[in-house]
């Protein structure tokens, strides 16, 4: 395990599995590739799984979960929460990621506008899908399960 102190840590995972921790601080924590489990801890933190699927717990404070690439996941979000923490997706490793980019939220979401990038959230599943065209189906791409979520708005979501 890497561990930070009371101050704003920097961890870097690197290869491998890894196991982050970020104390106290405002941390940053990027797993990089591997099944990685990071832990934010108390601050406002940002966290990074990097590829392979990863487990993200923020802990107390105004948490980022980052998603770099739609290969990268999915990740498990273990304590998302809606008004205090963010999504943060970086458009360029997603296709057709825009800031205009529409959510549909239900059980069983299969589709948004055609040709418009949409979240698909499901209620029942708590999975958070990426469809970069809109149409649903097989295309949609797993980005995230998000624990104990059982709504999004798009004020949850930063597009970077």
């Amino acid at each position: 395990m890497l561990g930070g102190g009371s101050k704003a840590d920097k961890l870097n995972g690197g290869s491998g599995d890894d196991e982050l921790y970020g104390d106290s601080g405002n941390d940053v924590l990027k797993g990089g590739s591997g099944r990685d489990s990071l832990d934010g801890g108390a601050g406002d933190d940002k966290l990074y799984g990097g590829s392979g699927q990863d487990s993200l717990f923020g802990g107390l404070g105004r948490d980022q979960f980052h998603f770099e690439k739609s290969t990268d996941g999915p990740d498990q979000v273990l304590d998302f929460h809606r008004g205090e923490d963010s999504l943060v997706f970086d458009a360029d490793g997603y296709a057709n990621m825009t800031d205009d980019f529409a959510l549909v939220v239900g059980a069983d979401p299969v589709a948004g506008k055609a040709g418009e990038g949409t979240f698909l959230f499901d209620t029942d599943t708590h999975r958070l899908y990426w469809d970069a065209d809109g149409k649903g189906g097989q295309d949609a791409v797993y980005v995230a399960l998000l624990d104990d979520v059982n709504n999004l708005s798009k004020d949850d979501f930063v597009i970077a």
